[in-house]
């Protein structure tokens, strides 16, 4: 297999992005044939008609369906690699990677005959860039939607801080230094590694991929390293649902299986993670009534 770089771009109603996810990957030279194409899980936006208009040179290959975010990039990884891509990246359509970005990633994995994957470090968050193995406590605070409550946030300040501290790796890490996790948003990942893992799994729809392929990768021994001199910026959550209830249930179930198949946690302990994390959605749908009702006008 020739040494090639592929880029799979997944669209979701991302006609408002995947132009300038196009544009970013135009002027990077890998020093390498360079072959992007468009994934695109059944938008109603006119995404798919977007790409062919603008960029003719990109292949789009439309699904049918909205077939979640590991199916809709297996599809497009396997296409790749039929077209004889030694290296994939998925990348999201709201992500910008910089100039130098994929061949920083490509000399780094081509340095580590392991290595199976690495990610740039997200601008603005280059210390919440690469993670470690999440602890229970770790998982359900960091990962949870608790966050996003101003209330909670004040009272749980020093301890919130102490998780991420602990479970991020700082802006310090180096190149090719081994990470257990990466940012999903730019992510290159080796053909071979690819194929011996069989691919992302498919048996989540949305949310915690990029802990799922970690633990993928190293059950079959692939180091997931760190690429920090390359950067992407990231406009986030552009597809994620507009409904809480919907992105929680999607949320719900992925982290089920990631606990269950990959962390193996004990009956008990998954039942205190699923009390814990019904509570939290009761607490943010009372708060969201709430501030309804406070941006209601009052009669007069």
């Amino acid at each position: 297999m020739s040494d090639s770089v592929g880029v799979c771009i997944l669209t979701y109603n991302s006609a408002k992005y995947i132009s300038g996810a196009l544009q970013s990957t135009a002027g990077h030279d890998c020093g390498l044939p360079l072959r992007v194409i468009v994934v695109d899980n059944q938008s109603v936006d006119g995404t798919a008609a977007l790409v062919r208009k603008r960029f003719p040179g990109i292949d789009v290959i439309e699904t049918g369906a909205n077939l979640g975010f590991a199916k809709g990039n297996n599809i497009g990884a396997r296409r790749l690699i039929q077209d004889r891509c030694s290296y994939v990246v998925f990348l999201n359509p709201d992500a910008r990677p910089s100039p130098g970005c994929l061949r920083r990633m490509y000399d780094n994995l081509c340095a580590d005959a392991v290595a199976g994957c690495t990610a740039p470090a997200v601008v603005g968050v280059e210390n919440r860039s690469y993670r470690r193995r999440p602890k229970a406590f770790q998982k359900f605070v960091i990962y949870g939607a608790l966050r996003k409550l101003p209330l909670f946030r004040t009272l749980m300040k020093p301890i919130l801080n102490c998780a991420l501290d602990r479970h991020y790796f700082p802006a310090t890490v180096k190149d090719g230094e081994e990470v257990y996790s990466v940012a999903g948003s730019c992510m290159m990942i080796k053909t071979a590694a690819f194929l011996d893992i069989g691919g992302l799994d498919e048996n989540t729809f949305l949310f915690e991929e990029e802990l799922i392929l970690a633990e993928r990768l190293q059950k079959k021994n692939w180091r997931v390293i760190a690429s920090p001199s390359a950067k992407c910026a990231h406009n986030a959550g552009h597809s994620m649902p507009k409904s809480l209830a919907v992105e929680f249930r999607y949320f719900l179930e992925s982290e089920r299986y990631l606990i269950s198949e990959y962390y193996h946690w004990s009956a008990p302990k998954r039942l205190m993670w699923r009390l814990a994390r019904e509570t939290e959605y009761l607490l943010l749908r009372a708060n969201g009534a709430l501030q309804s009702l406070r941006k209601k006008p009052r009669a007069r």
